[in-house]
């Protein structure tokens, strides 16, 4: 059975996306309110939008892993994130090198090629979410992977504290700041959900929502932080912030919001897609009507960044062109 909390959960942090690349891709073109309320609005989504999704991907590992074998895990993972990741990579970079003279960076094409070891705009998190998935492989073992969990989950912690001092090289930060959550995201799978939560989501969401907002302004108001500066402070705004999305789509998967489930489900359509719509909105709105007002470009662009990705998507698949979102999988000849 879907969990349907988690639809929910992926329409909050994919709505966050399209906002958070929406604002800097504003900021960039000279659109913006001021530069403390830029930082600052920038800083509470990517406090805990993208751990959101590590944590998210986390909860399904086991029971993904454990449907037949490694080598069939390794192949799935293939197919649903590096094919979109490398397909999409080109598509939007070769968009970025065309239209280059609209939009805010300069693209060249031998920056587009070199998505197999430097990915380009969003998609470092593919990148990152693979490289995860295939650490998560390697030392996965069924025997004792989640009896040994919670200690798996503490050094993975403590690998995030110092992750700053590791460095960068061949992008194992990309390990170092984000596998803690993908673990997180494990553990939590290990329990019912249902049972340990369902009875009191409304009071959890109370609870949660106190949490979030008095831990956000301790963060940004009082120890004036942000977002990447990697330490106790950042791990706990984020799994707080998380725990109050968690929280919050456990109460929606109760009384039911269907547009935000729809995004939730088409959130991996969204996230390949959006940039281009929104910067594309931004720059129809900029240089077409000569529209520079924040407000009205950060709903439109969002409206746009979340809704014609899906059009696109139906599109596509009525065209038969459902290749670009999904690996083409050869279907057996009809006898």
């Amino acid at each position: 059975m879907r969990e349907q909390w988690v639809d929910y959960a992926k329409g909050i942090g994919i709505i966050l996306v399209v906002i958070g690349h929406v604002n800097r891709g504003l900021d960039s073109s000279g659109i913006f309110l001021s530069n403390s309320f830029f930082k600052l609005f920038d800083s509470i989504i990517y406090s805990f939008h993208m751990p959101l999704f590590f944590f998210l991907s986390g909860i399904f590992f086991i029971k993904s892993i454990e449907k037949k074998n490694k080598s069939y895990f390794i192949m799935k993972k293939i197919e649903t994130i590096v094919y979109p990741y490398a397909l999409w990579s080109i598509i939007q970079g070769i968009v970025a090198v065309s239209l280059s003279k609209f939009t805010n960076s300069r693209t060249d094409i031998v920056s587009v090629f070199s998505f197999p070891y430097h990915p380009i705009a969003q998609f470092w998190f593919l990148y990152a979410l693979f490289m995860i998935f295939m650490v998560s492989c390697l030392i996965y073992k069924k025997e004792y992977f989640t009896s040994y969990l919670p200690i798996i989950t503490v050094l993975a912690f403590a690998i995030y504290i110092y992750s700053d001092s590791i460095g960068d090289f061949l992008h194992v930060d990309f390990i170092t700041k984000n596998i803690v959550f993908f673990f997180a995201g494990s553990l939590l799978s290990t329990v019912s959900i249902t049972t340990v939560f369902g009875r009191k989501s409304f009071i959890m969401l109370f609870s949660a929502f106190v949490a979030f907002f008095l831990i956000q302004y301790k963060f940004h108001f009082i120890d004036r932080m942000f977002y990447d500066e990697i330490g106790i402070s950042t791990f706990s705004v984020a799994m707080v912030s998380i725990f109050f999305v968690f929280s919050l789509s456990l109460v929606l998967s109760h009384v039911g919001f269907e547009p935000l489930r729809k995004i939730g489900e088409y959130s991996m359509i969204i996230f390949l897609v959006h940039i281009l719509a929104g910067s594309g909105t931004r720059i129809i709105l900029s240089k077409g009507f000569g529209i520079n007002n924040w407000y009205l470009h950060i709903v439109i662009g969002t409206i746009a960044g979340v809704v014609a990705p899906v059009i696109f998507y139906k599109i596509a698949n009525k065209l038969n062109l459902g290749l670009l979102f999904s690996y083409p999988i050869k279907k057996p000849a009809i006898k």
